[in-house]
């Protein structure tokens, strides 16, 4: 289903991010892997599952371990406003809010390089509302 990348969170959000990053995955039973193109990194791995995103899930909208360097690859200013809205800012101008900065940063990167509308398989979208 197509979303506004403004719309996204959770594993939606993550696997916007895995695909900017690694472009299509390919499936696996309720798992979506990404290829990392890298031997010695192991595979992205997105899931459809309506639980708590697990440990060794992607998940760069609520581990900086994954999000954080995405700051560097985006070229995008993060932060916390007055009225306390975290936002991605690209040359000074808000492309992007969230609920959390890391969020603000995962829909600002890609933001940057798929537009404003992204397709998302359904049962993600479904599994980031459960």
């Amino acid at each position: 289903m197509k979303v506004k990348v403004s719309e996204l969170e959770g594993r939606a959000l993550n696997y916007a991010v895995a695909y900017v990053e690694h472009g299509q995955p390919r499936p696996a039973g309720n798992w979506h892997c990404f290829d990392t193109g890298n031997q010695d990194e192991p595979q992205v791995i997105v899931r459809e599952l309506p639980k708590a995103i697990q440990d060794d899930e992607y998940n760069p909208s609520g581990n900086w371990a994954h999000g954080g360097p995405l700051i560097e690859a985006s070229g995008c200013n993060v932060g916390v406003d007055i009225a306390g809205v975290c936002y991605c800012s690209d040359n000074d101008v808000v492309c992007t809010e969230g609920a959390t900065v890391l969020e603000a940063l995962c829909r600002g990167y890609v933001y940057q390089y798929i537009g404003p509308v992204i397709e998302i398989p359904d049962e993600l979208m479904e599994a980031s509302h459960a």
